[in-house]
């Protein structure tokens, strides 16, 4: 009884195992606003056979981050602590709710010598006054950290190590920039720690007490350790269904807009769903 208001709906089943590859993709850059026929094509000529595709996540219009968690390949390419999210294991599982990341910069107190922890707000987002970011070369397209707000910008080196949930990665210092109001520069293998002026000073007084050439590392962990085998994550924002029953997210969820949904049947088998919207004179 659906037929009458001419919704287009799609969806594809899969029983998770090995032969199907679950992959989360997003074009050149994490603000890459790519079409989805774009990067199925990058990944039939790699090699891939592409079944199906769907849109993830929600993003700042404006500029193209990501709301939520994205992780590829095991690395984190865009962090995220409380938003929900899938992730995708090797087997082709997945892994659903909120990952409440925890990233700390591990370093030494240039003024005591006594170990330090520097809290980081969060990995390729745009930068605010809550705290220190970090940035990577896959955040835009100009590989910069897109800050040019006054703020304090620590410039690393990679050293060893992988940026993973559950990983630590060893970078060191090759310069610190103080009250630094353009945006820094990098490449595959720079990070930047980053604070705003307008954020509470500790912040920015933390970064400065590092200084060129000392070693530090970075960790990400979830309470959650099943979050460590992730292979691919995207953000989902919100929760429909749980355990069969409406959650009260869904109530968020509204109007016409084109929708899609990613469900886990009792099975265990995995439901991609597209429903079309905002169709002229429906």
């Amino acid at each position: 009884n659906s037929q009458s208001d001419l919704r287009a709906e799609n969806y594809v089943t899969y029983s998770p195992s090995t032969a199907i590859t679950p992959i989360v993709t997003y074009g050149e850059s994490i603000t890459s606003r790519t079409r989805l026929t774009t990067m199925a094509a990058q990944l039939e000529a790699e090699g891939y056979r592409v079944v199906a595709g769907i849109n993830g996540d929600f993003y700042n219009t404006a500029n193209g981050v990501p709301l939520g968690l994205v992780v590829t390949e095991g690395v984190i390419r865009s962090g995220s602590s409380y938003y929900y999210a899938l992730g995708f294991m090797p087997d082709g599982k997945i892994i659903f709710g909120t990952p409440n990341l925890i990233t700390t910069v591990h370093a030494t107190d240039a003024l005591t010598g006594e170990p330090m922890g520097i809290a980081v707000q969060d990995i390729n987002k745009d930068r605010t006054d809550k705290g220190v970011y970090l940035y990577t070369y896959d955040f835009n397209a100009k590989h910069t950290t897109g800050t040019t707000a006054v703020g304090t910008d620590v410039v690393l080196s990679y050293v060893e190590g992988s940026l993973s949930v559950g990983g630590t990665v060893t970078l060191q210092v090759e310069e610190v920039l103080i009250d630094n109001g353009t945006a820094v520069n990098l490449t595959e293998d720079t990070f930047v720690l980053s604070a705003n002026n307008s954020s509470p000073a500790l912040y920015r007084e933390l970064l400065q007490q590092l200084t060129v050439g000392d070693l530090v590392t970075v960790s990400v962990r979830s309470e959650d350790e099943r979050w460590n085998e992730v292979d691919y994550a995207v953000g989902t924002l919100y929760q429909l269904v749980d355990k069969g029953e409406v959650h009260k997210d869904a109530s968020l969820v509204s109007g016409s807009a084109p929708r899609t949904a990613v469900g886990i049947k009792r099975n265990g088998d995995i439901l991609f769903y597209t429903i079309d919207g905002r169709q002229s004179g429906h």
